[in-house]
């Protein structure tokens, strides 16, 4: 176990109130730049805000993001998992020490961010317990790393709701998931979009935009030549494999690639290269 010391805490934590004066850690330390943005939400989410939470936080990785979260049930987990599912870091803030993980049964899995080079970190002893009032002190922290935090799923009361709260008054952006208005894990959401606390979710696409992020383009021989093929002008399948001498069955994985990864886009069955890489 390592501690990491205020001055050395990423800019974004060292803006906030109550710092503490130093930081519990297992597994790798905070980096001063990396692009952190929290996922956080109910316990007990739908089907729909399962499923939701995973894609969100896939995109989120995909495109270079460190997810954030508490290793709580429900959102908190799923979060992390779709980091550790593709090998890459993922930060938790416990409510306990680092070495008595909370829950208990996510001991092992805590294990598994550490191996997969993310974080699990504490504000308090090492073995100290997690007390009610501490999940509340630790959404400050939560927030506090990130530019940016979603609420996925949340019930009308809420500790998500919290963290929300802590991020619209650190000055960050807060994004809600929009849901079924008469399920009650919606509510909370529902909630933080009509008070213009946070931008509403309709899309994947739209939620990247808004974060001004994109996927991280493949960098293979074949997309490097569609990409430079397609650098100026907007061009059909037939054209395109004329120019690259190949077959449409050996070009047309990689062309859905990088329209996935938005690096190209396609219109009325012609492609072309986007401009930029990451949106401003």
């Amino acid at each position: 176990m390592d501690t990491l010391q205020k001055k050395d805490f990423p800019l974004f934590l060292q803006q906030i109130t109550q710092i503490p004066e130093r930081i519990f850690l297992r597994g790798a330390p905070l980096q001063y730049d990396a692009d952190y943005i929290a996922i956080v939400g109910t316990r007990v989410p739908s089907p729909y805000g399962r499923r939701m939470t995973y894609e969100i936080a896939k995109s989120l990785v995909e495109c270079g993001v460190i997810v954030v979260s508490g290793l709580a049930f429900g959102v908190d987990f799923l979060a992390h998992k779709a980091a550790v599912d593709l090998g890459k870091p993922t930060v938790a803030f416990l409510a306990s020490g680092v070495d008595r993980v909370t829950p208990s049964s996510h001991a092992a899995f805590a294990k598994e961010i550490v191996e997969s080079g993310g974080s699990i970190l504490s504000e308090y002893e090492n073995f100290d317990s997690a007390h009610k009032y501490r999940f509340l002190e630790r959404n400050r922290l939560i927030s506090g790393l990130c530019r940016a935090t979603i609420v996925v799923e949340a019930k009308a009361k809420s500790g998500a709701l919290i963290t929300a709260r802590h991020a619209f008054e650190q000055d960050r952006e807060v994004y809600a998931l929009v849901g079924d208005v008469d399920r009650a894990q919606s509510r909370g959401c529902l909630d933080l979009i009509e008070r213009d606390m946070a931008q509403p979710i309709t899309s994947l696409d739209q939620l990247l935009r808004d974060l001004r992020l994109r996927k991280n383009l493949p960098q293979d021989d074949l997309s490097c030549a569609i990409l430079a093929t397609l650098e100026k002008k907007l061009m059909g399948m037939n054209d395109l494999c004329a120019v690259l001498k190949m077959s449409s069955a050996e070009v047309a994985s990689t062309l859905m690639q990088l329209e996935i990864a938005g690096a190209i886009v396609r219109h009325q069955g012609k492609w072309m290269k986007m401009t930029t890489q990451k949106l401003l």
